[in-house]
């Protein structure tokens, strides 16, 4: 296989230009407009004896309808696409009443977790956790929440949470009140569970941008809804899309929002869906995807779009889908799950039973500056923190380690074993919180001399796969079978 770093080529034969261009200060992933702006929109509730109807993604054969009785029953004739519902209205207790509400979807800034991995889609977060909180007693349950089987994790805008679940072969797209955790709306649609060797459910995590959020499911259901409402934008299923087909555990990238175009790691090698229609600008080659979430990368002058497909990482220009880079990396089950890690103007990758390497681009392509087995990672992706990559190495299920590597040597300062496979985020105190895959949570010191553990308490119990968010003050973790708990530092 070759190795390459293109100047000319094609992609799928979807193609479309759009205009491109980004605000240096504003991260990869967020939107322009609204982290400039923010978005308002009236809200008004009004409890009615009557059944009220619900929108709906879409009908088959373009008949069917649906009403919420009284009693907040779902009542539906035809077979829907999918559906959005809004929780029940508020009542006062004083009688029928009409209650207004404005509703203030607001920009995105510090202290939001828009995306996967936080705003700049690396693992680092804008807030430090006081070392009290790992003390007994020092985190308080907020409140907790069912959320449906997977390993979607959680995103924040304001004073709103996101995630996704499956639930008797229906996949739920929540919107929750990160006070309280009250749901303020819900998105269904049938999709199977999929549980094969683990619990199953969406990997992947919503995306917030512009007042919408934009999510996938496993098996290829691409959504587009309004962030304050759940109301459907657009929608599109990738299994009707030729060529196009999730690869043996589905799809589990999120979706990376670039101006007005939504990436996926979908095809052989990437998805361009126009953000405003859903429509597909580019696909990049026939055959299944892979795992890992696309990377937006800035080298030499120039962006470059990372998708680690099934069995090769492939840079394309952002804009076109033409491929400019490609280097071969085929893993056992296809497993390329962690997403590639941009470091200065290399990037690494790493597979639990091919190893890692550190790659950079040349006039003769990509080429590995060294390649060992210093970091096998199976799920989530390490953290960059010092010039040093801390995260989980290994199969879970193998005598998993948590290591610490240097970058740009690739070799080992230390390694933890006995431990669950599980997450790693870094702080903004430059401490990390990790997550293991037995919901134990530990603050550690992101220190390449030696692993030093500086506290520890138990979060949840069950498996835990999914990084955990902290967002304005509130620490969120979930587990595989759907419990989401809300906690933050003790008074």
């Amino acid at each position: 296989m070759s190795v390459s770093w293109r100047s000319a080529g094609t992609c799928g034969r979807h193609s479309g230009q759009l205009a491109s261009g980004t605000l240096k200060s504003i991260p990869y992933g967020i939107d322009r407009k609204a982290w400039q702006t923010g978005l308002s929109m009236p809200c008004r509730f009004r409890r009615r004896a009557q059944p009220r109807p619900v929108s709906s993604g879409g009908l088959s054969g373009g008949a069917g309808s649906a009403t919420i009785t009284e009693n907040h029953r779902l009542m539906t004739t035809g077979k829907f696409l999918s559906t959005t519902i809004p929780r029940p209205p508020v009542s006062t207790g004083l009688g029928l009443v009409l209650v207004t509400a404005l509703t203030l979807l607001p920009r995105l800034a510090a202290g939001d977790w828009p995306q996967w991995r936080g705003p700049g889609r690396n693992g680092h977060c804008a807030e430090p956790l006081p070392s009290r909180a790992f003390e007994p007693g020092g985190m308080r349950l907020a409140w907790e929440a069912r959320v449906g089987t997977g390993f979607s994790s959680i995103t924040v805008a304001g004073e709103r949470a996101y995630t996704m679940g499956n639930e008797d072969d229906t996949d739920v797209v929540r919107c929750l009140d990160t006070a309280t955790g009250r749901v303020l709306w819900e998105h269904r649609y049938a999709s199977d569970l999929g549980p094969k060797y683990y619990e199953g459910g969406p990997g992947a995590t919503p995306t917030v941008a512009g007042g919408q959020v934009f999510t996938i499911s496993k098996w290829g259901h691409v959504f587009c809804l309004d962030a304050a409402t759940g109301a459907v934008v657009w929608q599109r299923d990738l299994r009707e899309e030729p060529g196009l087909k999730p690869n043996e555990w589905g799809y589990a990238g999120s979706a990376l929002v670039d101006g007005d175009r939504v990436y996926f790691n979908a095809s052989e090698a990437g998805l361009a869906l126009d953000r405003r229609t859903g429509r597909v600008l580019w696909f990049h080659g026939k055959g299944t995807a892979g795992y890992a979430s696309p990377i937006l990368q800035e080298i030499a002058g120039r962006r470059v779009l990372w998708i680690f497909a099934a069995k090769r990482l492939v840079g394309l220009e952002p804009a076109s889908g033409r491929e400019v880079a490609s280097f071969p990396w085929p893993t056992g089950y296809d497993n390329n799950n962690a997403d590639p890690i941009p470091v200065g103007e290399r990037v690494f990758i790493t597979s639990y039973d091919r190893g890692c390497a550190l790659l950079e681009a040349g006039s003769a392509g990509l080429k590995p500056v060294y390649a060992n087995d210093a970091l096998q990672t199976h799920m989530a992706p390490p953290v960059l923190v010092g010039g040093h990559l801390y995260g989980f190495s290994r199969h879970y299920a193998r005598r998993p380690e948590f290591r610490c590597v240097e970058a740009a040597t690739g070799r080992v300062r230390w390694r933890q074993t006995g431990v669950r496979a599980g997450s790693v985020t870094a702080l903004a105190d430059g401490r990390l919180l990790v997550l293991y895959g037995d919901g134990q949570l530990a603050l550690v010191a992101a220190d390449p001399a030696a692993h030093r553990e500086l506290g520890r308490f138990r979060a949840l119990e069950g498996r835990c796969w999914t990084p955990p968010t902290l967002a304005h003050g509130r620490l969120y973790v979930r587990q595989a079978k759907g419990l989401l708990r809300c906690y933050v530092v003790a008074d």
